[in-house]
C-alpha cells in the first residue's frame, strides 16, 4: 500500500482506499462492521492510511533536506518562522496538491523538536 502513495495518497480516492483498508483490517481480526478500527490499528501495529502518506511525506523532506530553502536563507534575518522551509507559491491547484507543495507545508507543522531531531526516521528499515 506504500508504493507510490506520496503520489496518489492526496487523490479524491484516497477515502476510498481507507475505508477498504478498514474492511480488510476487520476481515483480519474477525471484528464487527460496526466496531471502531483505531484499537485495532494500534494491537496489528499497522499505520492508517493517512498515516502512512503523512509519514511518507515527512520521510521524502527529511532525507531530501538539502533541496529545500529554509527561510532564513531567504530573509536574511532571524525571525520566528526562519527554521521552517520555504513554501513555493503557486496558482495551479494541480502544484499545490503536489507533493513537492504539501511535504514542506506538513513539516511546517512538527514542532521545532521534532524538526532538528527526527528519531522516527533513523531506522532506515521503516518501509
Amino acid at each position: 500500500m506504500t508504493y507510490v502513495i506520496i503520489f496518489w495518497g492526496n487523490s479524491a480516492y484516497s477515502i476510498h482506499l481507507f475505508r477498504l483498508q478498514k474492511k480488510i483490517i476487520r476481515k483480519i481480526t474477525y471484528s464487527k462492521n460496526r466496531n471502531s478500527c483505531r484499537n485495532l490499528y494500534k494491537n496489528i501495529k499497522i499505520f492508517t492510511f493517512i498515516s502512512q502518506y503523512i509519514f511518507s511525506l515527512l520521510y521524502i523532506v527529511v532525507t531530501n533536506r538539502e533541496q529545500y530553502i529554509t527561510n532564513s536563507h531567504i530573509q536574511g534575518r532571524n525571525t520566528r518562522y526562519s527554521s521552517d522551509i520555504h513554501q513555493t507559491i503557486s496558482n495551479l491547484s494541480l502544484q499545490q496538491r503536489g507533493s513537492y507543495h504539501i511535504g514542506p507545508k506538513v513539516f511546517n507543522s512538527l514542532s521545532t523538536y521534532k524538526r532538528t531531531y527526527p528519531v522516527m526516521f533513523r531506522n532506515s528499515n521503516v518501509f
